[in-house]
């Protein structure tokens, strides 16, 4: 039960990985303050606007390593990380594994 101005920031974020998803980005097409924008995001979704985006990216990251042979440095930039020494530690850092030690895993298969 989110609010429409965080429900369509969250729409946005899970339809579109590549976009802007900056907090200016959020706040001014909000027309709020990017402190108010940010607040009301960290209230309703029980995390910081950057920490929800990761996660996000990471998520879709782990279904493209499960479901297809692109190279990991695609699927980061797939999921809108154009920068892959980052991609993996973000990866790690989420997941507790390494990009190339999720897809060799054999938890999801």
């Amino acid at each position: 039960n989110y609010s429409s101005m965080i429900k369509k920031a969250v729409l946005k974020i899970e339809s579109d990985l590549l976009g802007d998803l900056s907090l200016k980005s959020f706040s001014e097409s909000s027309k709020v303050s990017p402190e108010y924008f940010s607040a009301a995001f960290k209230r309703e979704t029980g995390s910081t606007l950057t920490q929800f985006v990761k996660a996000k990216r990471i998520e879709t990251a782990k279904h493209l390593l499960r479901n297809s042979d692109l190279q990991i440095q695609t699927v980061a930039q797939h999921c809108g990380i154009y920068d892959f020494h980052y991609f993996c530690r973000i990866f790690k850092q989420i997941t507790g594994i390494t990009p190339s030690e999720y897809r060799n895993s054999r938890s999801f298969r």
